[in-house]
This record gives structure tokens, sequence and C-alpha cells, in this order.
């Protein structure tokens, strides 16, 4: 028991510094979120688009573009990643609406 008690700040040490990183983490997406919506919506609104959604979870951004007759697409973009280029090149890709 002794030995546990004196391991006890060395994990508290750790778990502290985890929950660091994941709150790093999840600021790092809310920001890269944010950029996205705010660099792709006037690129969707210019070409004509409007029905159009943004939505997260966890790393992952998805961009979804509704067309008429029922089809859409959907995009997936990883937030960690350096997505701005790609993700504009692929918008700016879709013909005028």
């Amino acid at each position: 028991m002794a030995a546990l008690i004196g391991w006890f700040p060395e994990y508290v040490a750790i778990e502290e510094r985890v929950e660091r990183a994941e709150k790093q983490k999840e600021i790092a997406c809310e920001i890269a979120f944010d950029a996205l919506k705010r660099t792709m919506t006037p690129i969707l609104e210019e070409k004509g688009y409007m029905n159009f959604s943004f939505s997260t979870f966890k790393e992952t951004a998805h961009i979804d573009v509704k067309f008429n007759g029922g089809v859409s697409i959907s995009i997936n973009v990883g937030l960690l990643e350096d997505f701005l280029d790609d993700t504009m090149n692929v918008l700016q890709s879709l013909p005028q609406f």
C-alpha cells in the first residue's frame, strides 16, 4: 500500500498532462473548424450554393452540400491536418449553381 501511495503523485502528474494535451487538441479543433467555416462559406455562396452545412465530431468536420434532385456531397475534413488548400480546391471545382 505504501508503494501505491508513493506512486500517486506521479499518476496525478501523468493524468494532468494527458488532460492538458486533450484540451489543447480540443481548442485547436475549435479554431480549425471556425477557420473552415469562415473560409469555405464565401466560396460556396459565391458559386450559388445556399443549401450547405458544416458539422463537427471530435477531430473531423463535415461539409454537406445539397444539389437539386436529391443529390448531395459530403466532404470530411481532418481538423488537425493541413486541410485549407485541399478543401478550397475541392469546393472551387464545384460547378456554378
